[in-house]
């Protein structure tokens, strides 16, 4: 099957040759299965710290909420043996979540996430694209005193990959599944600006373990990657303000920081055909760092809420536009 791919009549210069090689051997890398299993799951993870935030309420409630997602991702440089790995993604997304518990100063709540995305990448000799589904539920909860927050939670996300790379004339598939454990931990301080502004500055912690399945692909190649332990730290600084019109209190935000990525930013594989391992064809999932600003805009009475955001993030490789519109009940 190799030596098809690479023949003379479908590729004519080596520079082809070599460019079908790879993008077999890359097939998981060029799906961006990891990468975008590990966005997603920051994603979801962002919904519920916006929903805890002290720049979102000031008072937790015992809250119904949901908010729908829409995040485009393009990516530039990530390292692939052989080949250049810029791919531009799309996800969609809907969290529904419920604050079940609420006593003093405590807020106990649970999360649900279904996604779909979908990867694609071209070159000169193949093009590949994955069609993803994304399944998660969290844990979360806010302590609160005075003006001071600590928020947590306990995640977990699966990933489904139906990747498809069509290589040289030949259509080569294959299905691969991740699943995501995360525990997440931020500090929060609210300093009152004015009459109706909150300055409000967070660290956080997160640590995030990603466990990839071996797959096969429909031609016998076998491909296995090494789960990856990946840590977190974002700090930034919020302000937001309240201001009241009759009944609604108005609720318009800013956000800007930076998170510090550390552990295994890549994974390494191995690519088995008839028994014979190719070892070394690491790949790089996340850059060690990434800038983020957030915009939004909330109107809330005493019964419902709604909301609009804009969140950007760039690092080196990468940039993502996320736009969210959320919806509260309190009761």
């Amino acid at each position: 099957m190799i030596s098809k791919i690479m023949q003379e009549s479908i590729n004519p210069t080596p520079e082809t040759q070599d460019a079908a090689f790879n993008s077999l051997a890359d097939m998981a890398a060029m799906s961006g299965a990891n990468h975008a299993t590990y966005t997603m799951n920051n994603t979801f993870m962002d919904s519920v710290e916006d929903h805890l935030s002290l720049a979102e309420h000031g008072q937790q409630d015992k809250d119904i909420w949901a908010r729908y997602i829409h995040n485009k991702e393009d990516v530039d440089g990530l390292q692939m043996p052989g080949l250049d790995s810029s791919y531009k993604a799309q996800y969609n997304g809907v969290v529904v979540g419920g604050d079940f518990y609420k006593k003093n100063a405590a807020t106990i709540g649970a999360a649900m996430i279904y996604g779909t995305g979908d990867v694609t990448v071209s070159n000169i000799a193949a093009y590949s694209k994955n069609n993803t589904k994304y399944y998660g539920l969290s844990l979360y909860g806010r302590l609160t005193r005075n003006d001071n927050v600590l928020l947590g939670d306990v995640t977990y996300l699966r990933s489904k990959n139906d990747i498809k790379q069509l290589n040289s004339t030949q259509e080569i598939t294959g299905n691969a599944y991740i699943n995501t454990y995360s525990l997440g931990l931020r500090g929060e301080h609210r300093f009152h600006v004015g009459s109706n502004g909150d300055l409000v500055p967070f660290v956080g912690l997160r640590y995030t373990h990603l466990g990839s399945y071996d797959f096969t692909n429909n031609y016998g190649l076998q491909y296995k990657m090494d789960d990856q332990n990946i840590w977190t730290m974002p700090v930034g600084l919020a302000y937001c303000m309240n201001i009241q019109r009759g009944n609604w209190t108005i609720h318009p935000k800013v956000e800007v920081g930076y998170a510090w990525t550390a552990g295994d930013c890549d994974v390494n594989q191995t690519v088995t055909l008839d028994g014979i391992a190719t070892n070394g064809l690491g790949y790089q999932v996340t850059d060690s760092g990434s800038w983020f600003t957030k915009l939004g805009l909330g109107a809330e009475n005493n019964t419902w809420g709604y909301g609009v955001n804009y969140a950007h993030q760039k690092d080196s490789y990468t940039q993502a536009n996320t736009w969210s519109a959320n919806l509260v009940y309190k009761f």
